[in-house]
């Protein structure tokens, strides 16, 4: 258990367990209700390149216009970045057949208005499994996730699976957040979640691998 800093951002307060599934490491965190602020964008699965990938480039190319509103780190870099998914309605339920809202942004200040062009989210409270993967293999750990490891430990999950991504200088590694309830009885092995098919009927898990090397490239110490 670690102290609590503040309230309403981003702190790990407990660290339940390690594990190494497999060759993806897994740990589980209560975390506090934290802020995001990125650029908002909504969409298909089928079209996640069209609109996905702008969004990661307007927010790093224009990240100094929130030089105030964001966490940073002593490098002056901001300090958490974040891929924040949410159902059309944005109550952080998983995306469904027809897509759902996706924030590209950092972690923000709690008492900060996000300027014009920008959207501020408030991240709920959860128990999460943390598990960390490489964009190469994101569906690999995906699906071993919710197929394998959530059901082993009795858990099921409790809303939309959100990324992090711990180094702007190697945007190629990303956390996966899963909240997670324990279940009741035996654990569910199939989940109506971010696994959906297309309407074309093609089986995918969203969010799929994009290209986000433009971050490393276009992130610059704040102002």
């Amino acid at each position: 258990m670690v102290a609590k800093i503040c309230t309403l951002v981003w702190l790990t307060l407990s660290v339940f367990a390690w594990v190494h599934a497999g060759e993806f490491s897994m740990r589980v965190e209560k975390v506090s209700a934290f802020y995001v602020i990125g650029k908002l964008g909504q969409g298909s699965v089928e079209d996640k390149d069209s609109w996905i990938p702008p969004l990661w480039a307007e927010a790093s190319g224009n990240v100094n216009e929130i030089a105030g509103h964001v966490k940073r780190a002593n490098s002056g870099m901001p300090s958490g970045i974040w891929a924040i998914m949410s159902d059309h309605n944005e109550t952080f339920k998983p995306w469904d057949a027809t897509g759902g809202k996706y924030l590209a942004g950092f972690e923000a200040l709690d008492d900060s208005a996000p300027p014009d062009g920008w959207v501020k989210w408030r991240v709920p409270d959860y128990e999460y499994v943390v598990v960390e993967t490489t964009l190469a293999r994101y569906g690999e750990a995906f699906s071993h996730t919710l197929t394998t490891l959530l059901p082993e430990k009795g858990l099921a999950l409790a809303g939309a699976v959100h990324e992090r991504y711990p180094s702007p200088d190697d945007p190629s590694v990303v956390e996966l957040y899963f909240p997670v309830h324990h279940s009741s009885g035996t654990a569910r092995t199939e989940y109506p979640l971010q696994i959906v098919r297309t309407a074309s009927g093609k089986a995918c898990s969203f969010p799929m691998q994009m290209n986000i090397t433009p971050l490393s490239k276009s992130f610059i110490r704040l102002a």
